[in-house]
């Protein structure tokens, strides 16, 4: 986190209810550097980037964050947000993910784990879904430019975002088929 957050956070809250704290990914190796270009390249869109800092009184008035969500809640809660038209502005200091040296066996798992509970936020938000999870938009645009000012990156972005896709599908996967086949009782 950059030292200026909690003191931009406070002044942001003086005009606004809700705050967009820009992402940055720290780390090291070829993938941290490809999820680093991804953040990079989604900064300032509002349908990817969500609200991290809320007035209390706003994010009580909301209902909080949704605690049956364990994908997709910071969206929840960003799309909750704009449906009451709270003001959310956004600050300049970033907080930086760090993302370790084993990124691309984590990511995947954490990605399979979301998958496994991502339909309850399809079930609440099923238009904003179609829009934030669109393959193209989410897999093959921000690797195509990111290749521009870095190919090796954007082409490892393309495939990183596929293999996160292809996890989260697998882990929404195994919670239909164990609806359709479950265990039997013991």
């Amino acid at each position: 986190m950059s030292s200026r957050v909690l003191e931009d956070c406070i002044a942001g809250l003086e005009q606004h209810e809700a705050i967009v704290i820009p992402e940055v990914s720290g780390g090291q190796g070829f993938w941290a550097a490809c999820k680093a270009l991804e953040r990079k390249i989604n900064q300032g869109d509002s349908v990817i980037e969500a609200p991290r800092c809320f007035r209390r009184s706003a994010l009580l008035s909301l209902g909080g964050y949704n605690p049956n969500l364990e994908a997709g809640e910071d969206w929840d809660l960003s799309i909750r947000a704009k449906k009451v038209n709270l003001s959310v502005g956004r600050i300049e200091s970033t907080i930086i993910h760090d993302s370790g040296d084993n990124f691309l066996v984590t990511t995947l798992q954490k990605k399979y784990n979301y998958g496994k509970s991502m339909q309850r936020y399809f079930k609440s938000h099923a238009r904003a879904t179609i829009i934030q999870l669109n393959p193209v938009r989410r897999m093959i645009l921000p690797g195509l430019k990111g290749a521009r000012s870095d190919p090796v990156h954007g082409l490892g972005l393309i495939f990183l975002k596929t293999a996160e896709f292809a996890a989260a599908g697998a882990g929404s996967l195994t919670v239909v088929f164990k609806r359709v086949h479950p265990s039997p009782p013991k």
